[in-house]
């Protein structure tokens, strides 16, 4: 019982923030309209160059149009910006309401930002996948499309990675909010997440095509269970002895974002300057 009852504020917590980040239909709208249109540019992109290139590809064209499409439908889901609510609070100083609460500080924002990635993720993910998988054939381009695996087993396997990816990214956006204890604006360090994130995720050029030579360091560090390692495993790119693997890489990398996380938190509010007071 005592434990429900400690419980019970985190939970009542996630379940308000869920609920009110959820109000931002019109923005998720937009997003979505402006990733379909990316996703095509992207896709004709990739078209042009396994039609001009001689060299034998890494991975299949259809796998990579369906690991283009999965990174537009996930965006949301991808730790590439940072919390601005947190980052006013740091500025303005009502950051101090925060470490007043009888909660520990690192779960309370670790939920904040799981509510923050899960929300924006799906509130996108369905018109995403259904325009990509079911309406583009539908339009003649078929050669455009998401296909799905063919392999039942594919989907648990899949969703457990997906799931780790979610907490995974929660890890690295709670982490990157705590930084902003050390600055005054979080601009520089949005910009420097988001650079590692979508070049290293995957999001902006699949990790296979990087040099044969940096396949080993891609698939061990820590950007490539966000979306490179279950898009690969949805696509087949990755065969299901392997998949374990892929679970204990994302497993390691979020125990290690909690703990820096739990560290930053630890040595930025033993002494706090309050901004303009």
């Amino acid at each position: 019982m005592s434990v429900s009852r400690s419980l019970r504020p985190y939970s009542k917590f996630l379940s308000v923030r869920f609920q009110s980040l959820l109000q931002y239909r019109a923005a998720a709208w937009a997003g979505i309209v402006c990733q379909f249109f990316w996703g095509l540019i992207m896709i004709m992109s990739l078209q042009a160059f396994y039609r001009s290139s001689s060299a034998v590809p890494p991975i299949s064209l259809k796998r990579a149009v369906s690991y283009i499409w999965l990174g537009q439908a996930f965006l949301g889901m991808l730790p590439w910006n940072i919390d601005k609510d947190m980052d006013r609070m740091i500025r303005d100083g009502s950051l101090c309401y925060e470490m007043l609460r009888p909660l520990d500080l690192y779960l309370y924002w670790f939920l904040r930002s799981f509510s923050w990635r899960f929300s924006t993720m799906i509130l996108r993910v369905i018109p995403q996948v259904i325009f990509a998988a079911l309406v583009l054939p539908l339009l003649g381009l078929p050669e455009w499309a998401l296909v799905l695996p063919g392999r039942a087993v594919v989907y648990p396997a899949w969703l457990i990675s997906l799931s780790l990816a979610l907490l995974l990214s929660t890890a690295i956006t709670t982490a990157a909010n705590i930084s902003l204890l050390w600055s005054i604006s979080g601009t520089g360090t949005g910009q420097l997440i988001g650079t590692f994130v979508t070049l290293f995720s995957g999001m902006v050029i699949p990790l296979p095509f990087f040099p044969d030579s940096w396949q080993v360091v891609m698939r061990l560090q820590p950007f490539h269970g966000l979306l490179d390692g279950p898009a690969r495993i949805f696509t087949g790119d990755i065969p299901l002895n392997e998949v374990p693997l892929e679970w204990g890489l994302q497993f390691f990398w979020i125990l290690c974002f909690v703990a820096l996380g739990r560290f930053m938190v630890g040595a930025g509010t033993k002494r706090l300057v309050v901004q303009g007071g």
